[in-house]
Formats: structure tokens, sequence, C-alpha cells
């Protein structure tokens, strides 16, 4: 199935699906210890509401649109969020999930994003950059870029081998690129940081 959510960003599901996530996610934030979000179809984290593909069904105007002109405080939090990633007083962005996480991180959290379609995850990695979100997994499964270093990894456990790439001290497996690695696999079950490298 080719499904590109760029024709149905803002519909009614999004709304009833992002408030969700918003309210699952500060529930899970209630507890100091840091959280993994992975999202597995994340699709472009960004959408034009008056683009071509979203006028063509219209679902916007009974979702985020109708969300827009409903004073419901249970909204407040989703209205809030798109409203960051737009200007005026009307919607014509969408964030996708990825923006709606993006925004909701602590310090201690970290965001994964996967997006198998190439065209879709050039415009992810687009749509992320100036957010605290490290890495955009690329169009082959079990692979990710970190946007601060620019290294590919293949993964086996990303939370572990993003912790050691980001100097979180708990026993990664990483993988060594020699050429690029800033941190070198020095037995099992270890790494060390190689070198100086910027945040």
């Amino acid at each position: 199935m080719n499904y590109r959510h760029s024709f149905h960003a803002g519909n009614s599901a999004d709304v009833v699906k992002h408030s969700l996530l918003i309210t699952l996610v500060r529930t899970l934030q209630q507890k100091p210890g840091a959280l993994t979000l992975i999202d597995t179809h994340a699709g472009c984290g960004l959408y034009d509401l008056g683009g071509e593909q979203a006028q063509r069904t219209g679902e916007a105007a009974h979702g985020v649109l109708r969300a827009f002109a409903d004073t419901d405080p249970l909204l407040d939090s989703y209205r809030a969020a798109i409203q960051a990633v737009n200007v005026g007083a009307e919607p014509h962005l969408y964030p996708g999930s990825p923006q709606f996480l993006a925004q909701l991180l602590r310090p201690q959290d970290l965001l994964m994003l996967n997006e198998k379609h190439p065209e879709d995850a050039r415009a992810l990695r687009g749509a992320m950059r100036g957010t605290p979100v490290p890495c955009v997994c690329r169009n082959q499964p079990g692979r990710v870029r970190c946007g601060r270093h620019g290294v590919l990894y293949q993964l086996v456990s990303c939370r572990r081998r993003l912790e050691a790439l980001h100097g979180i001290d708990r026993k990664p497996l990483v993988e060594h690129r020699p050429q690029t690695c800033p941190v070198e696999h020095i037995g099992p079950g270890t790494v060390r940081r190689v070198g100086k490298h910027d945040d």
C-alpha cells in the first residue's frame, strides 16, 4: 500500500490521535526517568494544509480547522502545539507526530524517527531541523543518521547506540567505523568517546 499522509493531514483521526499522544506523553513524564519515543512511520513531519494533496481531500476542514473553532479546554494543548508551527490565528501548516513529540521532549528524553519513503524522509529531515531530535532514520529500515554528528549506524539497539554517541554512560554496544565514529568499541558492552565533538 502506498499511503501518503499529506492527503489526510489534520483530519478528525489526527485530532484524536495527537490529542491523546500529548496526554499520554505528559502522563509518562510525571516520572523523572528518561523516555525513548520511536516513531516507525514518521511521514513528512510537517504538512501544508493549503497544498494540492490536502486540498484534494479537504479532510482538515472536519478535523484541525474544526478543533480550532471549538473552545473546549480539553483541546488547548493540541491547539497550542499546532500554533507553535504557525503564524496567524488559523493554521496553514499541520505538524505530524514528530513535531508534536519534539515539542514535548525534556533534556533526558530521546525521539527517534523512521520514514521509509525517500521523498517523505527528505521532507522529514528538513522539517525537524532546529528541533532537539538527534536523528532521523533513512529509507533503509534499521539505519540511523545522527543529526548531531552526521554518523550512519546500523542499529541493533537504537537506544543504546545513541546513548553511547551522546555520552550517556550505559554500556552500549556500538559497531565502530574508524573514519567517522565518535565512539570506540573497546570490549564487550563498553565504549569510550574518541576525540572532542562539538554539540
